[in-house]
């Protein structure tokens, strides 16, 4: 992702596969990326998906939510996707804020941190 700033009311986040996922454009990895993408859409949260640039085919693995969505439900299907196969990450960027998570337990820093940036970004 790149280094600069983005809206402080969303956050970006970028799922990166594990070395052993499928391909990004095979059905099995768009449809586990659709799957979250309609998790957290009948959750409540709110999002949208970025699409594969340059010919590229599907979801691109980036999500825009807003910043007020980022709770509990958020971080359980995080969660979930990160545990479903070892070597999965996510990242999150909130304006020039960004941090990374490779497991449950940092999934739940991750949003301690962005919950912290929220408070001093008011």
């Amino acid at each position: 992702m790149e280094a600069q700033g983005i809206d402080p009311g969303v956050a970006l986040v970028h799922l990166t596969s594990a070395p052993d996922d499928p391909p990004s454009s095979s059905p099995e990895y768009q449809q586990t990326l659709g799957d979250l993408l309609h998790s957290l859409r009948a959750s409540g949260v709110v999002v949208s998906a970025q699409y594969a640039a340059d010919g590229g085919v599907g979801l691109s693995g980036t999500f825009v939510i807003r910043t007020a969505s980022l709770g509990s439900v958020f971080e359980t299907v995080l969660k979930e996707w990160i545990k479903s196969r070892y070597g999965r990450r996510a990242q999150l960027r909130i304006g020039n804020s960004e941090v990374e998570a490779q497991t449950e337990e940092e999934v739940a820093m991750l949003l301690k941190h962005t919950r912290e940036y929220q408070k001093t970004s008011r």
